[in-house]
């Protein structure tokens, strides 16, 4: 299994999702993304190559939706070791 370390932007920005969606839709549909994203990492930690590869962003650069949201990362906001 790979170990997902996320680094302190892409922390700010869930942290930032999440707010805005329990002020703008409530706290059901920002727990659900909550929920989203963490099960997002854990796929990430099984199946490291996940995602649209996005090499026009740069390297190593892979998309992954989470709906409403679409996350364009450097290994989907996280740093994959």
């Amino acid at each position: 299994m790979t170990r997902v370390i996320l680094s302190p932007f892409a922390s700010f920005d869930q942290e930032e999702i999440i707010h805005y969606l329990d002020a703008e839709v409530g706290v059901r549909v920002a727990e659900k993304h909550d929920a989203d994203f963490r099960s997002l990492y854990n796929n990430l930690s099984v199946f490291p190559c996940i995602g649209t590869w996005r090499p026009d962003l740069g390297k190593n650069i892979r998309i992954w939706v989470l709906r409403p949201i679409s996350s364009f990362t450097n290994t989907l906001l996280a740093r994959i070791l």
